[in-house]
């Protein structure tokens, strides 16, 4: 409650209103979206629920992203932990030890379409977390 509303100042500096948001159903992980979305002036009742993000694969989060559709640029997706740290590690060069609770990882992919992305093709784009902002 405390870490949400201050990370979602540091993405709004960092990045341009996203297009979609995307959130397991989980009450933590729903709330800190909610938080993310007021920030943005995204409406809260667009966010997108998936309750496949909750205790899943790294795969699994990867097919959702290729499912997206192409007109989407920028997505915030927020789940849970081990699967984020260990997606974020697989989809790019830039390890991470752990994703702690609220901590942003941004990733670019040079590509126009979200079918193209692949575990190794991600670019890294920042890691914040609350301790570095609080």
């Amino acid at each position: 409650m405390k870490s949400a509303p201050v990370m979602a100042k540091v993405l709004s500096k960092l990045i341009s209103k996203p297009d979609l948001i995307i959130s397991s159903y989980a009450k933590r992980a729903l709330t800190t979206a909610e938080f993310f979305a007021e920030e943005f002036n995204y409406s809260k009742d667009e966010i997108q629920i998936e309750e496949q993000l909750y205790m899943c694969s790294p795969q699994t989060i990867l097919d959702l992203l290729k499912s997206l559709n192409n007109n989407l640029n920028t997505v915030l997706l927020f789940g849970h932990n081990p699967e984020l740290t260990s997606f974020c590690n697989k989809i790019n060069n830039h390890s991470i030890d752990n994703m702690p609770t609220c901590a942003m990882y941004g990733i670019k992919f040079e590509t126009n379409s979200w079918n193209e992305i692949d575990f190794g093709k991600g670019k890294f784009g920042f890691f914040e977390y609350p301790k570095k902002h609080l």
